[in-house]
């Protein structure tokens, strides 16, 4: 038997992130108002989570063309097109080619 171990690579340093971002943000990175700085923390973190989910949908499906659409999504994330385009190739499905028997 064989065991199978799930590699979260995306998924751990973005938590990281996120925590680093929403714990430090509204204490040291504004100098706003409470509720202003948890809001911006809360706003950054949702961006973030909704900026990567094109890696996360395609690593989840083992999508045989990974690296372009990270590539693709971290683009994406500035012009907005390509996001879109990351994502749409993230949902196709690949038929993936059948080993001899």
């Amino acid at each position: 038997m064989t065991t199978e171990t799930k590699s979260n690579f995306f998924l751990d340093p973005l938590t990281l992130i996120a925590t680093a971002v929403v714990t430090l943000g509204s204490t040291v990175l504004f100098d706003l108002e409470s509720g202003t700085a948890m809001a911006l923390a809360v706003g950054a973190y949702i961006f973030f989570f909704v900026a990567v989910l094109p890696i996360h949908i395609a690593q989840r499906k083992k999508h045989p063309h990974l690296l372009p659409i990270c590539v693709l999504t971290i683009i994406g994330c500035f012009t907005g097109i390509l996001w879109v385009i990351a994502l749409v190739w993230a949902l196709v499905d690949i038929p993936q080619p059948k080993e001899p028997a």
